[in-house]
Order: structure tokens, then C-alpha cells, then sequence
């Protein structure tokens, strides 16, 4: 009878996991929402995403941003940049509290 318990608690688990990154997925599909003109934005390097941490970010008029298409060359902590860029629809969840980014897809950038 145990043995039945234990399968079926790892069977709902395993659907519980599999229902969410399905929902994920449909963040992760959508489409560009919107160009931006040339902003001033801040680099942030976030701690590796492994680690419970969020990659290189771009803070943007208090915002942050998942950049999808960030260049090594700009990859400096507190790096001022001027950016241009497509909002894309799609969120981007990192950190122990998975809290929601959006993503971005970086069109032109320059050191400021």
C-alpha cells in the first residue's frame, strides 16, 4: 500500500512540473511587442542563473530586463550603455522566487 502512496504522490508531482512548464512555454513564445528609441541603461551582472541568480540584466528607467542577445564585450558589471531595443513579449523567471522579467532583444548598444 505504501509502495502505491509513494507512486502515485511522484506521479502528481511529476504532472504538477510538467502542467507548469507548459505555461512557461506559452511566455516564452510570444511575439515583438514594441522598438525603443536610444535609452540609458545600466549592466548588471546578477549572479549565475545555477545559482539561484539571474544572468546580466539591463536596468532601464528603473526596470530590469532579460537582454536574450547580450555581447561579451558589454558583459561589465554597472557598465552605463545606450540601447536600443525590441520589448518582446515573452517573461523571463529567475531567482529562488522565480519572479517575472521581461525579455528584450538588443538592436544597437554602445558604451555611454
Amino acid at each position: 500500500m505504501n509502495k502505491i502512496f509513494f507512486l502515485f504522490l511522484v506521479a502528481i508531482c511529476w504532472v504538477a512540473c510538467v502542467a507548469e512548464d507548459s505555461s512557461n512555454a506559452g511566455e516564452r513564445a510570444g511575439a515583438k511587442t514594441r522598438t525603443s528609441q536610444a535609452v540609458k541603461a545600466i549592466v548588471l551582472d546578477e549572479g549565475e542563473p545555477a545559482a539561484d541568480g539571474c544572468g546580466w540584466t539591463l536596468m532601464i528607467d528603473s526596470t530590469r530586463y532579460k537582454p536574450t542577445n547580450l555581447s561579451d564585450e558589454f558583459k561589465m558589471t554597472d557598465l552605463k550603455v545606450k540601447v536600443t531595443y525590441e520589448e518582446l513579449e515573452t517573461i523571463y523567471r529567475c531567482g529562488i522566487a522565480a519572479l517575472p522579467m521581461p525579455e528584450l532583444k538588443i538592436l544597437t548598444i554602445e558604451k555611454d
